[in-house]
């Protein structure tokens, strides 16, 4: 089992997921607020990519890799324009619905595993890690520097050598 910097959060940032969950406030969480008025439709393609460029989060991505991700988020339109491929109200969804039990399925995850973290990853934090390496103590774990949850997208080739490198030594 390979996971790429899983979101698994710290016990009482779930608890509180829980407890957002319950008062029904999951459109007031800023990561969902975002999903829902997060732009969907550009000129073309170079604009969307334009507009990726000059933001924070993918200020450490590869060009290719921005590119790739333009290409693949986005469909034409009839009139040349471009369009998310992916609908923001299912990301919402997504970001709203975090599994807030998810250290209980973590003791069941069998070896071989590797885990690869982005060294400034929100979602998998580092006292998520060490949490993890005490009920995995026989996973291998791995911290890509200068990436954070996009890591794939930030140091590919740094991710898949560290992939390779496991599958080579589970063979």
């Amino acid at each position: 089992m390979v996971l790429v910097d899983p979101v698994i959060l710290p016990p009482a940032w779930l608890w509180m997921a829980r407890l957002v969950r319950g008062l029904g406030l999951c459109r007031k969480l800023p990561l969902v607020d975002g999903a829902l008025r997060r732009r969907r439709t550009w000129p073309n393609r170079q604009v969307c990519y334009d507009h990726y460029r000059d933001r924070t989060f993918f200020a450490d991505w590869p060009d290719a890799s921005l590119w790739a991700y333009v290409e693949a988020g986005t469909r034409e339109l009839g009139d040349g324009q471009v369009t998310l491929a992916y609908p923001p109200e299912w990301e919402a969804h997504i970001f709203a619905t975090v599994p807030a039990d998810i250290w209980r399925a973590v003791p069941k995850l069998r070896p071989p595993a590797l885990v690869v973290r982005g060294a400034r990853s929100e979602t998998f934090r580092r006292e998520s890690q060490a949490r993890m390496e005490r009920m995995l103590p026989h996973a291998r774990y791995v911290v890509i520097p200068r990436a954070g949850h996009l890591v794939p997208m930030e140091r590919p080739a740094e991710v898949a050598a560290a992939v390779l490198d496991f599958l080579d030594a589970a063979t």
